[in-house]
């Protein structure tokens, strides 16, 4: 089965209506995975059920980002926020970062990761940041605006084999301080953060650009793409190093170290030793089926 991916939806608010930009379906899609939007809802009950039935999370372009979230006032009237999609990334970020689950992060992607991880942005580039790079390109968006700088030996520039590449841009807010956690991946030659991720999780990405719009001509968007679903296909449970007795769909709280295949077949052991691993053996016919924190592994 496809990895189902949830989108975050784009909102229009003066058709007062949600969207989205083929790319992003598109992008998951040619990768393998299986893609749909998210609907616009605060009920916490729902986004519980839409995150269990998703194997990742893909956080969009969009609104700027409220400063109130890092504890700043709107420097300008021209800051563009709609809280109704920022509570609803909140909850979502919350929920599918605690159970590991894929997340990659696009343009306001970037600055919402940032910031639900407590780190700032800045509000307005051309009036914080001095810089001869003009981060807000004009049409066609598909074509390089400006090159960015790998950092050796982060998974961004091992993927794509280069210490250097060159990405389209249409922004006007950008990370400022990093969060706790967090390592960029990618930095243009103005010294902006373009790319980070969390070493600590399964697969959090994000990058500034947009690589949605560039599937048909750049290699590399598609390799981001293509690495984030695959990040999402479930493991294959190969042993759980725990003598644990569980009854048919019995949930227990253990502590163990297990041995998976990842989605390129490599054997990982997965070990949390000050954190307790929910497990659950399931047995479906003549199948065993283990959840191991919150995921199935076939």
């Amino acid at each position: 089965m496809k990895p189902v991916i949830g989108i975050i939806p784009l909102v229009d608010v003066k058709q007062d209506s949600i969207w989205m930009l083929p790319g992003y379906m598109d992008g998951i899609s040619q990768a393998g995975g299986l893609p749909f939007m998210m609907p616009l809802t605060e009920d916490q009950e729902d986004i519980d059920q839409l995150v269990d039935m998703c194997d990742g999370i893909l956080f969009t372009g969009g609104q700027d980002v409220s400063p109130e979230m890092y504890d700043e006032k709107p420097m300008l009237e021209l800051i563009d926020c709609y809280p109704a999609l920022d509570h609803l990334e909140s909850k979502i970020f919350k929920k599918a970062y605690k159970q590991n689950k894929p997340i990659f992060g696009i343009c306001r992607g970037i600055q919402f990761i940032n910031v639900a991880m407590g780190g700032s942005l800045y509000q307005d580039l051309p009036m914080q940041f001095c810089s001869d790079i003009n981060h807000q390109q004009t049409l066609p968006y598909d074509q390089p605006w400006h090159k960015v700088r790998l950092i050796e030996d982060t998974p961004l520039a091992k993927l794509l084999g280069t210490d250097k590449i060159a990405v389209n841009s249409y922004h006007h807010q950008a990370v400022h301080v990093p969060a706790y956690g967090l390592t960029p991946m990618a930095i243009s030659a103005d010294e902006l953060i373009e790319a980070i991720y969390d070493p600590e999780k399964r697969f959090v990405w994000a990058v500034q650009w947009h690589p949605e719009c560039c599937l048909e001509n750049d290699e590399n968007s598609r390799k981001l793409f293509k690495t984030f679903v695959d990040a999402c296909k479930p493991f294959e449970v190969l042993n759980i190093e725990e003598d644990v007795d569980f009854g048919c769909e019995e949930t227990k709280e253990v502590m163990a170290v297990v041995t998976m295949k990842d989605f390129d077949g490599n054997e990982v052991k997965v070990k949390q030793p000050d954190k307790l691993l929910y497990a659950r053996k399931i047995k479906i016919g003549d199948k065993v089926i283990y959840d191991v924190d919150g995921y199935l592994r076939k």
